[in-house]
């Protein structure tokens, strides 16, 4: 695993067959971070605790799939 400290506006790119992937951290609040991810539509993005929901024959809240994803960047106000 690869372990990275970023402050607030920076970001972190990742090379994949699917197209470029960035990260960019955005803030944090406590101990929660805010992060953006800007990724092509072919490159999926699921949080594990959406997996757990399914696995646990619950529906999830929310899952992200490429055609719900904005067309346009909105980036949070930094908090902390």
């Amino acid at each position: 695993m690869l372990v990275v400290t970023r402050k607030i506006g920076e970001t972190i790119r990742l090379d994949t067959p699917a197209g470029e992937v960035t990260i960019k951290f955005l803030g944090h609040k406590g101990s929660k971070a805010r992060i953006g991810i800007d990724a092509p539509g072919a490159v999926g993005i699921v949080r594990p605790e959406t997996e757990r929901e399914e696995a646990n024959g619950r529906k999830p809240l929310k899952r992200l799939l490429p055609c719900e994803r904005p067309t346009e960047s909105r980036e949070a106000e930094p908090t902390g």
